[in-house]
């Protein structure tokens, strides 16, 4: 008896591209004690060449904007930078899976599937420090997945009579 080989093979590509508007520079409260409350000064132009402090040898990230272009706010005053001045790093990711179906006997199939997640490995920044007095401040704070494959192997044997349904 001769086995017949089918193959059926479905590209599939995922295409995801995201924008985030939420990143607030943050340099202390009308007193101009804290960290927290009130927007930076900006003094020059944040997408300019980032003309940032290197970091401290335990510290990663990357600089995404101008690190000079924004100051600590003068005591009793609010900042001038507003409220979303920049935007967090996009995001563009690329999931691609690729599926066979082999069916060896009539009553199994077998199905290999291979899947990629961030198919061109990509770096995806996912924020930015917004705080002037520190160190890191407009460095990247750290990065989605990198490459991810996976592959599967699915077995599938059929009863006789829920056979014959699926084929009515």
């Amino acid at each position: 008896m001769r086995a017949v080989l089918k193959v059926r093979t479905l590209p599939a590509c995922y295409f995801e591209t995201l924008k985030h508007r939420n990143c607030l520079v943050s340099a202390g409260v009308a007193d101009g004690t804290t960290d927290l409350g009130s927007y930076a000064d900006i003094i020059g132009d944040p997408h300019a060449t980032p003309g940032c402090p290197a970091l401290a040898a335990d510290t990663k990230g990357l600089p995404l904007f101008n690190c000079a272009a924004y100051t600590q706010t003068q005591g009793l005053t609010f900042g001038n930078s507003g409220r979303n001045s920049l935007n967090n790093p996009g995001r563009t990711n690329i999931d691609m899976s690729v599926y066979k179906v082999f069916k060896p006997t009539e009553k199994v199939d077998v199905q290999f599937r291979a899947e990629a997640f961030n198919v061109f490995n990509h770096t995806q920044w996912n924020g930015v420090n917004p705080y002037v007095s520190t160190t890191n401040f407009l460095y990247s704070t750290g990065a989605h997945m990198p490459r991810v494959l996976q592959f599967a192997l699915r077995i599938t044997f059929y009863a006789e009579s829920s056979r014959m349904m699926s084929a009515l």
